[in-house]
């Protein structure tokens, strides 16, 4: 992608290389992230889903890691992030509404 393309980029095409950005930097040499990596992941970059898998005694790894390998690679984490957009439709809405409303 040339520069000039990447200083085009819409919002969404933003929130995915942020979202490719995250997992690449925290990626072994094997391209996957461990369940330690994962985890700490997760408590940094998506806490309120982290806390929401602890509180309900949710092992998120093991339904992250679709392919049971002990690792999370870039497909698994990407599924991962979308279910958690999907799964707090109405949470993203009421952030989406107050931040706009800030914006005014």
């Amino acid at each position: 992608m040339e520069m000039e393309e990447c200083m085009n980029l819409t919002g969404l095409e933003i929130s995915l290389v942020s979202m490719y950005a995250v997992f690449d930097g925290n990626k072994n040499e094997n391209g996957k992230m461990d369940k330690d990596t994962f985890l700490r992941v997760l408590k940094e970059e998506l806490p309120f889903f982290a806390q929401a898998a602890a509180k309900n005694n949710c092992d998120i790894f093991s339904k992250v890691d679709l392919d049971n390998d002990g690792f999370v690679d870039f497909e698994e984490f990407s599924k991962m992030v979308c279910s958690c957009a999907c799964a707090s439709h109405d949470t993203l809405e009421e952030a989406h509404k107050k931040h706009e409303q800030e914006k005014e």
